[in-house]
């Protein structure tokens, strides 16, 4: 069963949980999601027949299965926010130090995501490296 929304039924280039109107970010998302999903279906079959005790152990499932998920988009949020100071310009072609931070965090969102990644390679000169640009005060050592 399919749990998102499409880019054309949204007008945007992601998709969305049906269930928590939530962006779905990876597979472990879209499979989390349709394991809630599931969950509910029991549920409103259970809910016709009258089970009010396994209703209830697993609405507490369902409701763990929607915090696991929104815990998942928090952790995708500021990981890529991590990335995004990281591998901006003057932080990570600062030195080799920076730059296999920011390729380590790459690897990071990877593996969370599934997606393939294109690791920074290492610029011609590291920024510091280069010759100081800030004015010398009298006294000051060369």
């Amino acid at each position: 069963m399919d749990t998102s929304t499409t880019s054309s039924e949204r007008g945007d280039s992601f998709r969305e949980d049906k269930l928590t109107k939530q962006p779905v970010n990876s597979m472990l998302d879209r499979k989390a999601i349709e394991e809630s999903l599931k969950v509910t279906e029991t549920l409103d079959g259970l809910a016709l027949g009258g089970n009010n005790h396994k209703l209830s152990h697993l609405l507490r499932l369902r409701e763990h299965v929607v915090s696991l998920v929104t815990e998942m988009d928090k952790y995708n949020s500021d990981l890529q926010d991590l990335i995004d100071v990281q591998c901006s310009e003057g932080n990570w072609n600062y030195n080799e130090y920076m730059r296999g931070m920011a390729n380590g965090l790459l690897v990071a969102q990877a593996a969370r995501t599934e997606k393939v990644i294109t690791f920074l390679e290492a610029p011609e000169t590291f920024l510091c490296d280069l010759p100081s640009q800030t004015p010398r005060l009298l006294g000051d050592p060369e």
